[in-house]
């Protein structure tokens, strides 16, 4: 199953270090940067909406990013998944692969004392089933043509 993950801003210094420890876990296909600009707000936005998350929850997420302004730039990670093996997500409340969720939070809990004003999921996201993983792919998609055309 095809996964993607993006390093936010927050986490763009240990950037490398962060995709090879994914790469100890899930086979990597391919990574490159995207400079949101001014519509990193707006990205971020569109990617937890596809969670269905709580308004003040991406809120409180962007305003934690906001203090990296410097860069506004995030990598995205496409991955290929091989165990499919899941379990039950009590916190979400639905079925998620068992190696994506233990990737990220490895990475969470390595990477999360060298973050300034960590709050959860400022690092890294990784989509957790099928659904995820298409409608964020959609939303790259949207923004990489926005970008493009706001180049020209």
């Amino acid at each position: 199953m095809k996964c993607i993950g993006i390093i936010w801003n927050c986490a763009f210094g240990y950037k490398k270090d962060i995709i090879n420890d994914i790469k100890n876990e899930i086979d990597i296909i391919n990574t490159y940067e995207i400079d949101l600009g001014d519509h990193y707000e707006e990205f971020v936005s569109a990617i937890y909406n596809i969670e269905v998350m709580a308004k003040w929850k991406i809120e409180r997420k962007i305003n934690s990013m906001k203090q990296y302004r410097e860069c506004r730039s995030v990598v995205i990670i496409e991955l290929e998944i091989s165990d499919l093996s899941k379990y039950f997500h009590e916190k979400k409340n639905k079925e998620v692969f068992y190696k994506i969720e233990m990737t990220k939070q490895k990475i969470r809990e390595k990477y999360k004392h060298k973050i300034k004003n960590y709050i959860f999921d400022n690092i890294l996201h990784l989509t957790d089933n099928e659904f995820e993983f298409e409608e964020t792919l959609k939303v790259i998609e949207q923004f990489k043509h926005m970008l493009s055309e706001n180049s020209i």
